[in-house]
């Protein structure tokens, strides 16, 4: 089959992720030698509130904190009304990770030998580096660890230890870095952080045996805290001192117990440096260890909310440091363990192949971590497109969140999924806010922004896509249908139905030929915008109209009060549900006859194809070569966009409707967005083109791993990362959830066996899959049945 997604773009081979340097192993990330800039992403560590990337020793090395943004106004040469008014960037918070040694008074300088290891049962890296010994100098050996809890949400913990292999005068100074902002080099990429410039004003302290930091950003007023307290393991008593990096040092202490009172009050300026010395033997070993944690009062503040203090967040960071502190600061480590033990025990993933690849399941194994690590602790907060492990993206939530991450918590841990789903119910004042501002009823979601106001300046690819909306009522939908949670639905879920519901009602109209349409509007593909009646935008408008109406009947049902509540609340009209439906069943599927084939919008099939035979690799991605008028008027794709409409509405699409339409549309994708590779992958498998979706999966995986879209420097790309599991679970195998739950899956050839679990209503049930069978295994809970290969299958039962 011709195609031109995966032009040019290398994945996961038996070779490894990206070369020699890197090594994956079923459960290990392993990198020889020193780190590269996209290194900082692939080794970083993040739980959904905070995040650490960098090994401490370059200029890529940051801190993030969810919540933690700077505003600045967003300026039109030429104005109009209804235009994004506020920006918001992530800002970097202060950076605890670097350490530094002196052996016998001299710098470590770059070690002989270094390796690296992320491990995904531990949730840790650890890094080990070696430096051969000097006449003046002996052999020295650094073992440092990092770990940011999944359990503690503003915790972190490191270690730095040092062994000698003679008698010397060791050094070991740990910093805390204020965070660097500046202007951005190299060309003009969106994909990239906004440069701010110098937007942070930061202050220190050190406070008894802690260090403290706090940084607040010029216009927002937002504040980040950071506060590190330190303990140190070694046979003989340390001495102690504090400098600052411009090299003012009072000089040695007196050896305590713990650290000593340093000089009390706010600083500014010069990098605060905890340096300890010891006097190591042959074989001894000095351990520094730093517990760190962070406090913020971002993202949801109102226009009359007043941000934090500075000593209200100090205060927050200290009492996190003193609830772990309760403990021994080792019981991180179990905890830690304990949280990614129930995560894969859920959300594992095994794929064998007749010839065995070890790299392969450590691939899709790093995934599935960058997805915990996205979302574990980010209750209330958004879900940023590159995590808290860059600053891609301006840090801004988007569609993805609920169309690529939220599919996987829901089916493995429904809870992160609610507490996920929860930053939309918060946002939903703004949402409300932005549909009055449009003269539109119900509620408006940003096409992309962190504290609910939209953030983009470029209206035909973002507030036009008004689909927003319906990823995001289909993501309650789709957790209501797996969990049946009722209390979710009549505290937070029917607002979100009901106001999409309502502005879906409001925009669209009914046409002389009786149907409904939506004009005016951009679908997932940014290579077109502006366009009438997207197909994507209008059947999930549909489905987000008839869940609304549907999920209202059920909480009248269940709990006539909460129902009641819920109508006074929002002020419902007893014929606004019937209002739904109509419009839901009168949408235009725009259908041409002659070609036998759904149009992506009601121009599209006529305009012209993109020339693909010469348009060289060097000018892909398309948007950093050409101007958005040259794209609007072909047909070509960025990613998909009526294929993802074949996956998420099966019901509206017949078996051969949807291989016609796959295998047009997917040969004038360009896979230029990494959220296209997933979608035409489960595609491909649906339609049965096997071998093209296991290309397009392992493309997939190659997106960060071998940096294939050149940017996984700015961070993980936490949709692709989350859209690693639906590839496996929804496109090879098989599993469809609309209208109940099905699968019909196929293996690509070479594969010998898939593996997953699904929570479905709140059994657990694990599927074996071979070229020959599906087995089906009740873990917990009731029996729960599936359709498999069109025959009801009951787990548990024989």
């Amino acid at each position: 089959m011709a195609t031109t997604a995966n032009r040019g773009v290398r994945g996961i081979t038996t070779s490894g992720a990206a070369g020699g340097r890197l090594r994956l192993t079923p459960w290990t990330l392993d990198r020889q030698g020193p780190e590269s800039p996209a290194d900082h992403t692939l080794f970083a560590l993040a739980n959904g509130c905070i995040g650490l990337r960098g090994d401490g020793n370059s200029d890529g090395d940051q801190a993030y904190v969810n919540g933690f943004y700077e505003t600045w106004p967003i300026t039109y040469p030429e104005d109009a009304y209804g235009l994004a008014r506020v920006g918001q960037t992530i800002q970097p918070a202060p950076y605890p990770g670097r350490f530094t040694l002196r052996v016998n008074g001299r710098e470590s300088g770059m070690p002989d030998t270094a390796r690296t290891t992320l491990d995904f049962r531990t949730g840790v890296v650890r890094r080990e580096a070696t430096w051969a010994g000097e006449a003046a100098t002996p052999a020295v050996r650094v073992e440092s660890t990092r770990l940011v809890s999944l359990a503690e949400r503003g915790c972190a913990l490191l270690e730095y230890a040092v062994t000698v292999s003679e008698a010397a005068d060791v050094e070991v100074g740990h910093w805390l870095l204020a965070p660097r902002t500046g202007v951005a080099t190299g060309p003009h990429d969106p994909r990239r952080s906004t440069a701010l410039g110098d937007a942070l004003r930061t202050t220190w302290r050190a406070a008894g045996d802690t260090l403290e930091m706090v940084v607040r950003a010029a216009n927002s007023g937002l504040g980040a805290a950071c506060v590190v307290a330190h303990q140190v393991e070694t046979r003989e008593p340390p001495t102690y001192c504090f400098t600052r990096s411009s090299g003012q040092d009072p000089g040695p202490r007196e050896p305590p117990t713990k650290w000593l009172p340093l000089p009390q009050g706010e600083m500014a300026g010069d990098d605060p440096v905890r340096r300890v010395s010891a006097h190591l033997a042959a074989g001894e070993r000095l351990t520094v260890t730093a517990l760190v944690a962070y406090a913020t009062d971002g993202p949801l503040l109102d226009d009359h909310t007043h941000p934090a203090t500075d000593a209200d967040l100090l205060a927050t960071a200290r009492a996190a440091i003193a609830a772990v502190d309760k403990h021994e600061w080792s019981a991180l480590y179990q905890a830690q363990a304990r949280v990614l033990a129930d995560w894969w025990a859920a959300a594992d993933v095994e794929v064998d192949l007749a010839q065995p690849q070890d790299s392969l399941q450590g691939a899709i194994r790093w995934h599935l971590f960058q997805t915990l690590q996205a979302t574990a602790c980010a209750a209330g907060r958004g879900l940023p497109a590159k995590g808290l492990t860059g600053g891609g993206y301006d840090g801004h939530t988007f569609w993805d969140a609920e169309a690529m991450v939220l599919p996987v918590l829901t089916y493995t841990q429904p809870g992160l999924a609610r507490r996920a789903l929860s930053y939309r119910h918060a946002t939903l004042p703004r949402a409300r806010e932005r549909a009055a501002e449009l003269h539109h009823a119900g509620a408006l979601f940003p096409w992309r922004g962190i504290d609910g106001r939209e953030a983009s300046a470029f209206f035909e690819a973002g507030t036009a896509q008004y689909h927003i909306n319906a990823d995001i009522a289909y993501a309650v939908n789709r957790y209501l249908a797996a969990t049946g949670d009722m209390a979710y639905l009549a505290a937070e879920g029917i607002d979100l139905l009901a106001e999409t519901a309502r502005f879906w009602v409001d925009l669209g109209f009914y046409g002389d030929d009786g149907a409904f349409h939506l004009h005016g509007v951009t679908g997932p593909d940014e290579y077109s915008a502006l366009v009438d009646d997207n197909l994507y935008t209008n059947v999930m408008a549909a489905a987000n109209l008839e869940a609304a109406a549907c999920w209202l009947a059920r909480l009248r049902d269940h709990d006539h009060t909460a129902w009641a509540a819920a109508r006074d609340r929002l002020d419902l009209h007893d014929d606004e549900p019937a209002e739904w439906v109509r419009a839901a069943r009168a949408v235009t599927i725009v259908f041409d006859e002659a070609r036998g084939l759904h149009g992506q919008d009601q121009r599209f099939l006529h305009r012209e194809r993109w020339d693909f035979e010469h348009t060289p690799a060097t000018m892909y991605p398309l948007l950093l070569h050409f101007h958005p008028l040259t794209i609007y008027r072909h047909q070509v794709l960025k990613q998909a966009d009526l294929v993802l409409a074949l996956i998420n509405r099966p019901d509206l699409f017949t078996p051969e409707q949807m291989r016609a339409d796959f295998d047009y549309y997917d040969a004038i994708t360009t896979g230029d967005s990494t959220l296209s590779l997933s979608p035409q992958a489960i595609m491909a498998a649906r339609v049965g083109h096997l071998g093209l979706a296991e290309s397009y999966f392992r493309q997939g995986l190659g997106t960060d791993l071998a940096n294939t879209h050149g940017n996984t420097t700015d961070g993980v790309h936490v949709a692709a990362a989350g859209a690693t599991w639906a590839t496996l679970v929804l496109g090879f195998g098989g599993f469809r959830d609309y209208s109940g739950w099905y699968l019909d899956p196929g293996l690509p050839p070479g594969w010998a066996r898939l593996a997953f679990s699904l929570r479905l209503a709140g059994s657990v049930v694990g599927v074996e899959i071979t070229p020959d069978d599906v087995a089906l295994t009740l873990v917990s809970g009731p029996p729960v049945t599936l359709v498999v290969r069109g025959r009801p299958v009951t787990a548990g039962r024989t």
